[in-house]
């Protein structure tokens, strides 16, 4: 397992957070069942309904971005069940799985500063199951959201085209990569073949950079990418490593930008056998 850039992989954001983070609609409490209906026969009572209340400017909202909201989460008789407050705020990735499909879909292409209203089904939210005290089996939630900030996204740039299908979430990546900070020292690889490449399912466990750089890559594709500090460890030092007799040196400095070169070099889809690469 390499020392720094999977020893502190998970999900870090710059961004402002609330002190105790909300249980809606993220959290322990995500949905059994993520996946939108995509069926062109789907029930009318089976997809997100969307009021824009105010239109937004710049950036909009798009798969794997990390997003900064304030919302306030109803059910159809009015209760509120859960909101932000008094200052804080809830931030999330989109698109792997990390809130409720209600949401994943809800939120997709609302720009910075956009307020939408979200009607929710059952079946895109907490199902049959419901959620804690609040939260009824086959409830219908209703979600006043507002954007308030989407992270600077990262750059990315193709150094070999690779091939085949581009990995999807929920597939096991393998992988090859070098990490070097702004001055060009080097942090953490596994390119020149001393360790394994290595294995992780896409769409979770690694820095919200990473997973942007990665999107869209297929199989002996190399790239190189840019990950801005809120993308990556943010404010957190990732200090020096122990490791037996030898010493890692400073690793990554707070509010550190991070540059990628990585190749994909191998690939289990959800529906391959573990090793079919």
């Amino acid at each position: 397992m390499p020392a720094t850039l999977f020893c502190a992989l998970a999900l870090t954001s710059a961004f402002s957070a609330p002190s105790e983070a909300p249980i809606y609609p993220g959290g322990m409490l995500m949905s059994q069942d993520t996946t939108p209906p995509t069926k062109p026969d789907a029930k009318p009572d089976e997809t997100v309904k969307i009021v824009e209340k105010k239109e937004g400017s710049g950036l909009k909202v798009q798969p794997f971005d990390l997003i900064e909201v304030e919302y306030v989460g109803k059910l159809l008789d009015g209760k509120v069940f859960d909101k932000t407050e008094g200052g804080k705020t809830f931030s999330f990735q989109i698109g792997v799985g990390s809130v409720i499909a209600g949401w994943e879909i809800g939120m997709m292409g609302i720009a910075e500063k956009g307020e939408r209203t979200l009607t929710i089904p059952s079946k895109l939210a907490y199902g049959e199951q419901g959620a804690g005290d609040d939260i009824p089996p086959n409830a219908t939630l209703v979600f006043d959201v507002k954007v308030i900030r989407i992270a600077t996204r990262v750059k990315v740039e193709i150094l070999k085209e690779g091939s085949g299908d581009p990995i999807q979430v929920g597939d096991t990546l393998e992988v090859r990569y070098r990490g070097t900070l702004k001055d060009g020292k080097e942090f953490d690889q596994n390119m020149d073949g001393s360790r394994p490449a290595l294995r992780f399912p896409f769409g979770g466990r690694v820095i919200p950079g990473f997973t942007q750089g990665l999107a869209g890559i297929k199989v002996g594709e190399r790239r190189k990418f840019v990950i801005p500090a809120e993308l990556g460890y943010g404010k957190r030092e990732i200090p020096a490593q122990d490791e037996g007799d030898i010493k890692k040196g400073s690793i990554i400095p707070a509010n550190s930008d991070l540059t990628f070169e990585v190749e994909l070099v191998g690939r289990t889809t959800k529906n391959t056998k573990p090793g079919g690469f």
